[in-house]
């Protein structure tokens, strides 16, 4: 027969305000550092707004190799 353990002995751990500052303390870092990554992702993603009196970047047409054996206009 098994010996009779009271409920309180036979408890793994006990309740213990350190155990919860431990916990909170981590969770706070967790998200701290969540934070901080989220900022360092959206400073290097964000897109550049470009200056006011900033000319637009030129285009440069490139022809297709039908355009290039097309026939010349006719009047010239």
């Amino acid at each position: 027969m098994e010996p009779d353990i009271p409920p309180k002995k036979a408890r793994q751990g006990r309740r213990s305000p350190r155990i919860f500052v431990i916990l909170a303390v981590s969770t706070a870092l967790a998200l701290v550092a969540w934070a901080a990554v989220e900022f360092y992702y959206n400073l290097e993603i964000a897109p550049e707004e470009p200056m006011e009196n900033a000319d637009p970047p030129a285009v440069e047409r490139q022809s297709t190799p039908a355009e290039e054996r097309a026939l010349p206009p006719a009047n010239e």
